[in-house]
């Protein structure tokens, strides 16, 4: 009994996990800094410091998805912003040894769900019952072909995402194998 209820509070967490929930928990702080100094900011006067830099990458990513998605769609920069600074710190904390979330297939294929609603969620949304109609253009019988070609982009984000952090991941590896046999040459 003692031995089922120690095994009950063991838990086998993935590294990519930790690394993950580290990634995120450095997004959270630099959330709650951001909006204590946009808080203190006089709105008269121009930002300094991260403040400014943070409101250049909104800006530039508000602009960025105007002008590839068109002015309608201006709202989604913020969504950009954060997953674009999420890939960022999850391939760059790979590079101090951790492991990096997107080696582990689920969090690209999470960040491809994501991305994969939203899309059809906006689709939705501008087109209304036009959405539903693309599925039997140009004759009903194209529908099982169009439902299996709706799901490509998932497969297509996600296997991106987790080829080049397997890329990197493997690169890494040969480096630092490379360099360890190196220096043992040199040193011994």
């Amino acid at each position: 009994m003692e031995e089922a209820l120690k095994n009950f509070f063991v838990f086998d967490i993935a590294p990519e996990v930790i690394s993950s929930l580290i990634v995120i928990f450095i997004m959270m702080l630099l959330a709650v800094i951001i909006g204590m100094q946009a808080s203190r900011q006089d709105p008269l006067k121009k930002p300094k410091g991260l403040l400014l830099i943070f409101e250049i990458g909104v800006n530039f990513f508000d602009r960025l998805v105007g002008d590839l998605m068109g002015v309608h769609f201006k709202g989604y920069g913020g969504f950009v912003l954060t997953i674009a600074t999420y890939l960022f710190l999850s391939f760059v904390i790979g590079l101090t040894g951790l492991a990096s979330p997107m080696t582990y297939l689920a969090v690209p294929l999470s960040l491809g769900l994501i991305t994969f609603g939203l899309i059809h969620i906006t689709s939705i949304r501008f087109t209304k019952w036009g959405y539903f109609k693309r599925y039997i253009d140009p004759f009903p019988f194209f529908l099982p072909i169009n439902l299996i070609s709706m799901w490509a982009p998932l497969l297509s984000l996600s296997m991106r995402l987790f080829g080049n952090a397997l890329a990197g991941w493997t690169l890494m590896s040969i480096l630092y194998v490379g360099l360890q046999n190196v220096s043992a040459m040199i040193f011994s």
